[in-house]
């Protein structure tokens, strides 16, 4: 209740990197993993997966020299074709904010690939 509450008055944006419940395909289950906000309307955000697993193609490596005010442990990616819509009540926090230049590069990416 109190993440609600406390996500309830928080803003996110486009660019932020949130960790967020976000579900398997089946949408039966999910992974508690950090995920990129591609897009915000509202209190809803369309909002891409991101692993330490790269073995896709269509993924999109993210450098520490990507983001501002936090540092990767590990190499990660950017899973462009794990893509879903949540609402803010789901967000348990905000981990970091990507520059600008690296969003634009994400988005042009699944642009790209997916349309």
């Amino acid at each position: 209740m109190m993440i609600y509450i406390l996500n309830y008055i928080k803003m996110y944006k486009n660019g932020d990197i949130i960790l967020v419940k976000f579900p398997f395909s089946n949408l039966e289950n999910f992974k508690l993993r950090p995920a990129l906000i591609i897009w915000d309307y509202k209190n809803d955000y369309i909002i891409l997966a991101i692993s330490s697993n790269g073995k896709n193609w269509i993924n999109y490596e993210v450098d520490n020299k990507d983001l501002s005010a936090w540092e990767l442990l590990i190499k990660s990616f950017i899973k462009i074709n794990k893509i879903t819509s949540i609402e803010k009540s789901i967000i348990y926090s905000k981990i970091a904010t990507t520059e600008k230049n690296f969003l634009k590069k994400v988005k042009e990416k699944f642009i790209d690939k997916i349309l």
